[in-house]
């Protein structure tokens, strides 16, 4: 019975994991609050997270740092990312509302498809080996096409709580919770995994 609540055992590692996620997650939605600094903020969860599971450095201190060390890239890399996704939405809306051949609306749900896919790599990358940002995303780009599996899945955890609100809004407000308490790290925890080592393919 002891060794089954020690310090090392599963459930204790699960609920030590789980409440770090928690922090982290409440941490990064604190930092992301004025919009501008989310590209920082969420490479700094990515850096935290890669920490938690490799089991070293100081979580919370190592958050704040990794936002300072990358915030200048991973904010510029942020406001690159969201003008490109808002050119795409305003020419989908601008489509859908008009009667505009088919073809050009999916040309522009491909381009939403593919931004979705090289933001999963970008900052993950950015955490890891501190490129300016159109380096980071040229490498994201090859990335999300050469692992395109595992970026399919990454795409999904990211954008979950975006298609439960378009599909079912009440729904989506039943499960907010989720989203503030743990949801975004325990994303960027599943990405994680599910990145291999780049350190061949990426320079530091």
């Amino acid at each position: 019975m002891d060794q089954f609540f020690h310090s090392e055992g599963k459930i204790m590692q699960f609920l030590s994991t789980l409440a770090d996620l928690v922090m982290l997650n409440l941490l990064t939605i604190l930092c992301s609050l004025p919009i501008f600094t989310l590209g920082a903020a969420v490479t700094a969860l990515y850096d935290a997270i890669g920490h938690l599971q490799q089991g070293d450095g100081s979580l919370y201190s190592g958050y704040f740092q990794a936002f300072r060390a990358h915030f200048r890239q991973s904010t510029l890399l942020w406001l690159v990312c969201f003008s490109a996704l808002s050119a795409i939405l305003y020419g989908l809306t601008y489509l859908l509302s008009g009667s505009t051949a088919s073809s050009l609306v999916m040309v522009m749900l491909f381009l939403l498809a593919v931004w979705c896919m090289v933001l999963a790599w970008a900052f993950p990358i950015q955490a890891q080996f501190s490129h300016n940002a159109f380096h980071t995303l040229a490498y994201a780009f090859v990335c999300a096409i050469k692992y395109l599996p595992r970026t399919i899945c990454m795409v999904i955890l990211n954008m979950l709580p975006a298609a439960i609100c378009l599909l079912n809004y009440n729904i989506a407000l039943q499960f907010g919770f989720l989203w503030v308490l743990v949801y975004f790290s325990a994303a960027a925890y599943g990405n994680r995994k599910l990145i291999p080592d780049l350190s061949s393919m990426i320079p530091q």
